[in-house]
């Protein structure tokens, strides 16, 4: 928690060190959106990589060790297939944060209309665009939810598939 305040400070203290255009330029609602997203991410990187890689290398060069002293052509399968599931499992993440990616810059913009929208309540409501700004956010929503249920799916199937090697090798 600590981590995550301390980045949602450093982007406050950078956003309000950018020029006058930036922000004539950006959506409201889509910065604050990408600052708690930006700060969220990074703990939740921080949580998996000391979670979930240090301890599967840990797990592994553990059981290397171990195995080594029993046999030698079982510990050389066992560093094989480190190397292969790390190597299938990084690239599977690649993969995964290029969806990601899509899924955030639209959740991003949905954000930006949604702020602006209500930011701008009053012309909104002058000029009788609520059709038209409901039409936008209804357009982007859905987006929104498609990129979601894509990033769901993906990570469905990376569990998947990490599941299937962690069994090959238990076998």
């Amino acid at each position: 928690l600590l981590k995550e305040r301390s980045s949602e400070v450093d982007c406050f203290s950078k956003i309000h060190q950018l020029p006058y255009g930036f922000f004539a330029d950006t959506k409201v609602g889509s910065l604050v959106a990408k600052v708690k997203r930006f700060s969220t991410g990074y703990m939740l990187l921080d949580l998996h990589l000391t979670r979930g890689l240090f301890e599967s290398l840990i797990l592994l060069s553990s059981t290397v060790i171990v195995v080594s002293f029993i046999s030698k052509l079982l510990a050389i399968i066992f560093i094989i297939w480190g190397i292969l599931y790390f190597g299938l499992i990084l690239s599977a993440v690649n993969w995964k944060m290029r969806l990601d990616l899509e899924k955030v810059r639209a959740d991003s913009l949905a954000t930006g209309i949604l702020a602006d929208s209500i930011t701008n309540f009053l012309a909104v409501k002058i000029f009788s665009r609520e059709k038209t700004e409901l039409g936008f956010f209804s357009e982007i929503s859905e987006e929104v939810v498609k990129r979601t249920k894509i990033s769901w799916f993906s990570s469905t199937l990376i569990n998947a598939f990490q599941s299937l090697l962690v069994g090959c090798i238990s076998v």
